[in-house]
């Protein structure tokens, strides 16, 4: 095979990704908004998030699959460094573990997170946000979710491998675009 066809080959099977991770967005968001607008959250999630509206105009709310993970520790290590880039634009982070308390302790020194990490070691929240076990291996899927004002779910994507996860710019990208909308 020569360097010509391999190349065609690498770019349509980028394109090609990119089209089927487009399409599952879009059927997520289809989901979300045929859904209640709000969640009945658990009280810890439900205060952390209050707070942050308290002071933002929006919040990334990020589930993540556990200490355990090296995914989840470079998202979350991505994202702690990039908190200041998104409080400054009126953004505030929180991220969610079925990881218990020690664990999420844990991870919370370990990339030095600026935001709130709650540990769901019940599975409270990550079954209100239909996000347990929904790769079949008792943990929460890699999902995230833009909140904004009065709780309204502005977008959200639940993963479908381990790997499924918006990049920490996509989310930054996509909630100023949300929020342009919403004050439009």
């Amino acid at each position: 095979m020569n360097l010509s066809k391999l190349k065609f080959l690498i770019f349509a099977s980028f394109f090609t990704l990119i089209f089927i991770g487009c399409s599952s967005e879009q059927e997520t968001i289809e989901k979300l908004q045929s859904q209640s607008t709000t969640i009945n959250l658990d009280n810890s999630l439900d205060e952390a998030i209050q707070n942050s509206l308290d002071n933002y105009q929006a919040v990334v709310v990020v589930f993540y699959r556990g200490h355990f993970w090296g995914i989840c520790r470079a998202q979350l290590g991505e994202l702690s460094q990039n908190h200041a880039l998104f409080k400054r634009f009126g953004i505030d982070i929180i991220a969610i573990s079925t990881d218990d308390q020690e664990n999420t302790q844990a991870m919370r020194d370990e990339v030095n997170a600026s935001f709130e990490i709650i540990s769901d070691s019940t599975y409270t929240i990550s079954q209100q946000w239909e996000v347990f076990n929904l790769l079949g291996d008792g943990v929460a899927a890699p999902s995230a979710f833009i909140i904004g004002k009065n709780n309204a779910i502005l977008w959200g994507h639940r993963g479908s491998s381990p790997s499924d996860r918006p990049p920490t710019d996509f989310l930054l990208a996509k909630t100023l675009d949300l929020l342009e909308k919403v004050a439009n």
